[in-house]
């Protein structure tokens, strides 16, 4: 069997600061949720979805509410949001309305602290929430559904080679046969 002596680093970035990392070419491959329209010389193949739920903590005042929990009903709560990494284009947000009140973390530990500390609301990945609330350290927000997300792997169009090639294949195989994200 043959080494190869690619060497692979993994790095977070968030939502606009996934796309500036490729643009600059500090990442060469993204596994990142999809964009309603992507940049033009990427292509990128969906690789599987995400569902997300709306949490807090258990003794949280929104739980006392009752009624659909719509955008006008959201922006009555701080959300916690994760800082977008991007460092020259303008951020993107998600599930942040524009007159909500919010806290912005660093990073997704610092969310679900957050989120257990009772300082706000916010969206998780339901497989990652319904651990946390089995232990009773977060409960779900009624009157909204859980939203599904794509996720997809993205890569520049003119930029690839073996090392990328391989990668690709590697990580579709590995999405198909793993079902959920």
């Amino acid at each position: 069997s043959q080494v190869s002596s690619t060497r692979v680093k993994l790095q977070e970035e968030i939502l606009a600061g996934c796309w500036e990392s490729l643009a600059d070419g500090r990442a060469d491959l993204l596994i990142c949720p999809k964009l309603e329209t992507l940049p033009h010389d990427v292509k990128a193949e969906v690789i599987g979805a995400m569902e997300m739920i709306w949490v807090a903590a258990p003794d949280h005042y929104v739980h006392k509410r009752a009624g659909a929990f719509d955008d006008k009903a959201r922006e009555k709560y701080r959300v916690i949001a994760i800082a977008d990494t991007a460092r020259e284009q303008p951020p993107i947000s998600i599930n942040v309305i524009q007159k909500q009140p919010r806290l912005t973390v660093t990073n997704f530990a610092a969310k679900v602290s957050a989120l257990q500390n009772g300082l706000g609301i916010g969206t998780l990945p339901k497989q990652r929430a319904l651990a946390l609330i089995e232990q009773g350290k977060l409960k779900q927000i009624e009157g909204i559904d859980a939203q599904t997300i794509e996720i997809i792997l993205a890569w520049k169009r003119n930029k690839i080679g073996e090392a990328k090639s391989w990668c690709i294949q590697y990580l579709k195989k590995t999405f198909k046969a793993n079902a959920v994200i």
